[in-house]
């Protein structure tokens, strides 16, 4: 049976896809130390991103596809982003670190984890602070959580993009 190694998400996707058109990307996230955490490291330097955030001890998120069940298994809960402390990514420092900035979130960080939820939440408001233009990619995954819990935590932030 075939297995095949690729590095996804959907806001380093984002990312790739500015760095092949030219523009300035780079990725903020938080990444395990060891070869898993270097392997999405030096994809993104790879592909032209600027790797932005933290590296800690711990897990990686994965996801799989199994095309028997037709499903996407997701790992995600112990992974050091879903486990991250709020304060653990600098957003003020993040943000600021661009010259021409745009900030590009999704819906999947906030069902990710309640501290993920947290560390979004902090990332938009200083963005707002910042007056740096943001993106939404809503992208639910029913398997994170109802769309109806997405939306009523989006909706009320959505005058921000």
């Amino acid at each position: 049976q075939n297995f095949l190694r690729s590095v996804g998400g959907d806001e380093l996707n984002v990312s790739v896809a500015l760095s092949l058109l030219g523009v300035n990307a780079r990725w903020i996230s938080v990444l395990p130390i060891g070869p898993l955490g270097d392997m999405v490291s030096d994809s993104c330097i790879h592909h032209g991103v600027q790797f932005a955030g933290t590296r800690v001890e711990g897990d990686i998120g994965i996801f799989t596809m199994l095309p028997e069940l037709k499903v996407v298994h997701y790992q995600r809960r112990h992974s050091v982003f879903a486990q991250q402390a709020p304060d653990q990514l600098h957003w003020k420092e993040l943000l600021r670190a661009s010259s021409r900035p745009w900030f590009h979130v999704t819906g999947i960080t906030p069902l990710v984890s309640p501290a993920a939820r947290e560390s979004w939440s902090r990332a938009l408001r200083q963005a707002a602070r910042e007056n740096i233009p943001t993106s939404l990619d809503l992208n639910h995954r029913k398997q994170l959580g109802g769309l109806a819990e997405l939306w009523a935590f989006v909706s009320p932030r959505c005058q921000r993009f």
